[in-house]
């Protein structure tokens, strides 16, 4: 093991002195080796280590340096990376590149014919900068540790991320990777692309961030963007194929927790989302088991945010032109099958099965059937659409007292655009609700009436009561009936009818409290 004071590496115009360095070689047949411990200059860093085992062919000249195959390893206990690449130039395909940092370092580099073909490198740095590709924007990062594993050919790449964590002033935590992989193949001679991504846990919020940087389609960094998406995915599988012209073969297997979407003027949004998803580009499966959620729809309620304390599904859809739809020409369709949905909060909890089409344009068409388990009556107001008059949502507001939840059932057919459907034979909306012990307040200043038994009917823009009893104070109803023909109308108009028995001067009484004249 001989030691030398000093030795000068030079590379074009650029030079470094090595301090107090120690260097084996061993040279045996086909074999060779050595090993190199140095100090490098200050700016360099320090703590230096070189390492190589290479193989030459058995016919080849020992001396034919470009044909050996072999690793070599490096290590520094503190490096400068911007210095370092200097005299270390990466090659141009490698698809994820450290520019700049500092701090602790090992690489181990498979070496075929003078092409690195295998890249793995340990990382402890600050003030690092991440880039993929050569076309993209850096990332500026505060701090970067683990693992990054590259392996290159003329038409594929390979990147495997182990224990990666990143920290930057942009992010609001430490981003970790524990373990993800990227595989991007070239596939045809025109550069057509094939992509797959897999990840034992990926944090959305960081991934966002991530975007501008990775190989991403323009359309996908676009709708993300507007998205907004927040949450986790776990044991992710993603995989498309890519051209200049389109994005083919896509295809998603993932389990989801807390996941986001942000809400649009007229689109809708969520928050709190578990559960799990298989899609591809004509269809799949999402099954939710969620805590917590959120759903907003925008221009629909009063309130658009629901607040669910449980969300339970299993949706199955097909779909057309996701990907390839122009908005003018070609129009995406979607086609869902909801075997199951459950949800409930303090207010309400419902069960619905049945299917919904969206052709692209529109609202879409319903074929829905459910029951409402339970309804605290008044809270009903809060789920009733725009579309109904305010007048009439404000009457529900105002009539419906506390009492027994309500229990119910309804049926939802037809196109949306055209709900409730007045004279629609193609549409369907009826609700069949049955009250116990219910109250109401039909008008301000009138008297409240109670124990009410009864059934309630909505059968399209037609409101129907039929009670069997109730009390107004120390007065008896039987046989009301009750009704709106419409409820859109500007002024809807409740007619009663009914017969009331009691002591005749409260009947008197009652009427002057009341407001009828």
């Amino acid at each position: 093991f001989p030691s030398h004071d000093r030795a000068k590496i030079i590379h074009r115009k650029k030079s470094a002195e090595l301090r107090d360095i120690t260097f084996a070689m061993n040279n045996f047949g086909l074999r060779h080796a050595w090993a190199l411990r140095a100090a490098p200059p200050a700016a360099l860093g320090e703590g230096f280590v070189l390492q190589g085992k290479f193989n030459h062919g058995q016919f080849d000249q020992p001396s034919a340096i470009r044909d050996w195959t072999g690793e070599t390893f490096v290590q520094f206990d503190r490096v400068n990376l911007s210095e370092l690449f200097g005299f270390v130039h990466l090659p141009e395909q490698t698809p994820l590149k450290v520019n700049a940092g500092q701090g602790a370092l090992r690489a181990w580099i498979a070496v075929k014919a003078m092409q690195i073909e295998d890249l793995t490198v340990d990382l402890d740095l600050t003030d690092a900068s991440l880039q993929w590709g050569s076309t993209r924007r850096p990332m500026t990062l505060q701090q970067l540790t683990g693992r990054v594993e590259t392996r290159l050919s003329a038409k594929k790449q390979d990147v495997v991320l182990t224990n990666l964590a990143l920290r930057s002033a942009q992010l609001k935590e430490v981003v970790t990777i524990p373990s993800a992989r990227l595989n991007i193949e070239q596939v045809s001679e025109s550069g057509d692309l094939s992509v797959a991504l897999s990840a034992k846990a990926l944090d959305l919020s960081a991934a966002m961030w991530f975007t501008e940087h990775l190989p991403l389609p323009a359309a996908w960094k676009k709708n993300l963007t507007e998205l907004q998406p927040r949450g986790r995915f776990n044991d992710l599988k993603l995989s498309w194929r890519e051209s200049s012209s389109e994005i083919t073969g896509f295809s998603l297997d993932s389990r989801f927790d807390q996941l986001s979407l942000l809400a649009g003027k007229i689109r809708p949004g969520f928050s709190g989302l578990s559960g799990r998803i298989e899609a591809k580009e004509s269809g799949g499966d999402v099954s939710l088991d969620s805590r917590a959620a959120v759903l907003h729809f925008p221009g629909v309620f009063e309130d658009p945010r629901i607040t669910l304390e449980r969300l339970e599904s299993q949706v199955s859809w097909t779909a057309k032109n996701i990907l390839t739809a122009d908005g003018k020409t070609t129009l995406p369709s979607v086609a869902l099958t909801i075997k199951k949905l459950s949800l409930a909060n303090p207010d309400t909890a419902i069960e619905v099965a049945g299917k919904f089409d969206w052709p692209g344009q529109g609202a879409g068409v319903a074929a829905l059937d459910g029951r409402v388990l339970r309804a605290d009556p008044t809270k009903i107001h809060r789920y009733v659409p725009l579309e109904i008059s305010a007048d009439t949502r404000t009457w529900l507001k105002e009539s419906l007292l506390a009492s027994k939840p309500y229990s119910a059932s309804f049926e939802l057919h037809g196109p949306l655009d055209r709900f409730p459907f007045r004279d629609d034979p193609q549409g369907r909306f009826l609700v069949k609700a049955e009250a116990e012990a219910g109250s109401l307040r039909p008008a301000p200043n009138w008297p409240a009436i109670t124990n009410i038994r009864a059934n309630v009917v909505f059968d399209r823009q037609a409101f129907r009561i039929n009670a069997t009893g109730a009390k107004l104070n120390d007065l008896s109803f039987s046989a009301v009936t009750g009704k709106i023909d419409d409820v859109e109308a500007a002024r809807p108009v409740l007619v009663l009818d009914g017969s009331l028995s009691g002591d005749a001067q409260r009947l008197i009484d009652a009427t002057n409290r009341s407001p009828l004249k």
